[in-house]
């Protein structure tokens, strides 16, 4: 018997390339998620200005299962009330069944749509952002006043799960 193949009957090495295969996809994050955001921005009008970026996420991720979470980002915009560009850094704060974590988020997107410029409009865009370790992108409907917008949308994200994690005991969070 091999040492590589407990069960001795597997001379080709399909034993060790199912282990490995096993083992790269266990520490690969793959998650879906949907979002809802509200956005501001200051001074509403100009068409450079800074803005402020608040959502709520949920969503499915192969090593966490079930999660929800918190960003909430602070940036640029460039462009209209509906047609601008704008990156945001901030924080994102998750609770899954493996407890809470915290992890900054870099966030670009692009938003196109119908507008009165610098007074309201409506439309979409899409979007990526990158945490310490994961790359995703997601796609919003989104709508606009004055310098206020909501969005809702859906994105997918893969990384190499390595954050570390707050235990989460009886509902209360306990920092170790």
């Amino acid at each position: 018997m091999s040492h590589r193949d407990p069960t001795g009957r597997d001379p080709f090495g399909g034993y060790v390339a199912w282990v490995n295969f096993v083992n790269f996809f266990s520490n690969l994050n793959l998650n879906i998620f949907g979002f809802g955001s509200a956005e501001t921005s200051f001074p509403g009008s100009s068409p450079v200005r800074g803005g402020a970026d608040n959502a709520g996420v949920a969503g499915l991720s192969t090593q966490d299962g079930p999660y929800v979470c918190s960003v909430g980002a602070l940036g640029m915009e460039f462009g209209g009330e509906q047609n601008y560009y704008a990156r945001y850094l901030g924080e994102e704060w998750t609770l899954s069944c493996h407890g809470a974590r915290r992890e900054y988020i870099d966030m670009r997107e692009l938003s196109l749509g119908i507008e009165l410029p610098f007074l309201g409009g409506y439309g979409g865009g899409g979007g990526s952002y990158q945490e310490d370790d994961e790359l995703g992108y997601f796609l919003f409907l989104s709508g606009g006043v004055l310098g206020e917008h909501a969005s809702v949308g859906i994105g997918a994200g893969a990384g190499m799960s390595n954050g570390p994690y707050i235990p989460v005991w009886g509902g209360a969070i306990g920092f170790q």
